[in-house]
């Protein structure tokens, strides 16, 4: 009996041995900023994934946010909202965001940002929809509801490869009715929320 319980205990050794193999986490390639849209896609992304690094890689150096009209002079936890961020504070707020919130899901939708010609060095888009919740724990957060923002873009080259990014981004966000149904969830601007992580 000792002898059976010696061969199957080995046997299954064996088997875990050779047999199985542990799961392996494949990532998804990363979104290259070959175009507006691609960048679009890329900022949701670096967004969703809390990556500063890729966030960065999406803005220009003079990059511009401007913040909505109706929000602007707003007061935030006492911080009255400007008409403008520069490069430094849209970096130094989302890193904040990204350390602070539990969870970022970001999505951009790119089917009306087009296409530029091969030799334009810049590109705009208007009109195009952003999806934006940020949750500060479990149960509580914001949610932007409604509105659309516009965008400007400039071609670079990148290690001989042509890139895009962006260099400013216009705020024309709002808080919706649809967000308010969900409790724990504030419906809110996108300029609104960022301030609260400036």
């Amino acid at each position: 009996m000792k002898k059976i319980m010696t061969l199957i205990a080995g046997a299954a050794l064996l088997f875990l041995a050779c047999g199985v193999e542990e799961p392996t986490e494949t990532q998804p390639p990363a979104i290259v900023n070959d175009s507006p849209a691609n960048c679009l896609k890329a900022v949701a992304a670096a967004w969703s994934d809390k990556d500063y690094g890729r966030f960065k890689e999406c803005l220009a150096a003079d990059f511009v946010f401007d913040f909505n009209p109706a929000d602007v002079g707003t007061k935030v936890r006492g911080y009255p909202i400007p008409a403008t961020w520069t490069y430094d504070d849209i970096l130094n707020t989302t890193l904040n965001m990204f350390t602070l919130a539990e969870s970022v899901s970001c999505g951009i939708p790119v089917d009306e940002v087009g296409t530029p010609g091969a030799n334009a060095g810049t590109w705009r888009a208007t009109n195009i929809p952003f999806n934006l919740t940020i949750m500060e724990d479990a149960e509580s957060g914001y949610r932007v509801g409604a509105g659309y923002c516009y965008f400007t873009f400039e071609s670079y080259t990148d290690n001989g490869q042509r890139r895009w990014r962006l260099t400013e981004w216009w705020d024309f966000t709002r808080a919706g009715n649809a967000t308010a149904a969900n409790l724990g969830i504030t419906p809110t601007s996108l300029g609104l929320a960022l301030a609260l992580y400036r």
